[in-house]
């Protein structure tokens, strides 16, 4: 089913049993808008894709992102310059168990 702004607001403010008194337009628009991010955000969508190739070097643990990244999905490690064979994947870390073993 095709949803049109007016159907959606209308599905909306049915669902939730409540009139435009208690969900304004300003509430619906900015409820649509989160909605919208959260899709964006969770769901992986091949034309927000964009592959970049570097080389790591020693001495070195950063590597650049590319630019207009929101957020990275995942970093493929390869051991040589071919990278048809299989590749490992890094597990996704959040910066304060990091942190931990840096020491900063």
């Amino acid at each position: 089913m095709a949803y049109t702004y007016a159907t959606l607001t209308t599905a909306i403010r049915d669902y939730t049993e409540v009139g435009s008194t208690v969900f304004t337009q300003a509430i619906i628009d900015d409820f649509i808008m989160l909605a919208e991010n959260r899709i964006s955000n969770d769901l992986p969508m091949d034309s927000d894709r964009f592959v970049q190739e570097g080389t790591l070097v020693a001495d070195d643990n950063t590597i650049n992102s590319p630019a207009g990244a929101l957020f990275i999905r995942g970093v493929e490690i390869f051991n040589a310059a071919n990278t048809t064979e299989q590749g490992t994947w890094l597990e996704k870390r959040d910066q304060t168990y990091l942190s931990e073993y840096v020491g900063r």
